[in-house]
């Protein structure tokens, strides 16, 4: 496994606006980061180094940024339910319904313990079998993009605001809440 590096604000702000527009050019990122463009291009050759990103400026190695990736299996009567919080959820990176009434997602955060919460507390429920396995590394990497320009009074994914949520209130820190909430506490996506 890939020794996790430290990104400042400022790399964190690229990827993150590199997640939202895949293709945009040095000239206009400059603009919207306020730098020139050669200073640009040397912080995507350095993110390009780390593996953070890749020469298309797409995809993100989330081990080089430290997120934490499961791999959740959900047997259910009802998929729909779970398919339409996938949906609207800004941690679950994909979602398949397959055959026999069973759901597959790859959900990404920041610790172990946030994605435990997360699946115990928002997504299982009871009639449900679930089993889920941490993802060690990602082979092509991920697509981020996670749009957090506004900050949410209530999750997007229909669940009561984080301040009512037990997990969120008396965890110890587990929960750090999402991140596209006003309620988010945590430290990966305040990058900007």
């Amino acid at each position: 496994m890939r020794r996790v590096r430290v990104l400042d604000n400022i790399d964190k702000e690229i990827l993150r606006i590199i997640g939202k527009h895949p293709k945009i050019n040095q000239v206009e990122l400059a603009e919207k980061m306020g730098l020139t463009q050669p200073a640009i291009s040397l912080r995507l050759r350095k993110l390009r180094r780390m593996n953070a990103l890749n020469d298309e400026n797409a995809i993100i190695d989330p081990s080089i940024l430290g997120i934490k990736m499961l791999c959740v299996d959900i047997h259910t009567r009802n998929n729909e339910k779970i398919i339409d919080k996938a949906r609207r959820c800004p941690m679950v990176m994909n979602c398949y319904a397959m055959e026999g009434n069973t759901v597959s997602l790859v959900a990404i955060g920041e610790s172990k313990q946030f994605l435990n919460c997360m699946l115990h507390k928002h997504i299982e429920s009871d009639g449900m079998e679930v089993s889920s396995r941490n993802i060690i590394e990602s082979i092509k990497g991920i697509n981020v993009s996670v749009d957090l320009d506004q900050r949410l009074e209530e999750p997007p994914c229909g669940d009561p605001p984080c301040i009512e949520c037990e997990y969120y209130i008396d965890n110890g820190g587990e929960c750090v809440g999402c991140p596209l909430t006003v309620y988010y506490k945590g430290v990966l996506w305040n990058g900007r």
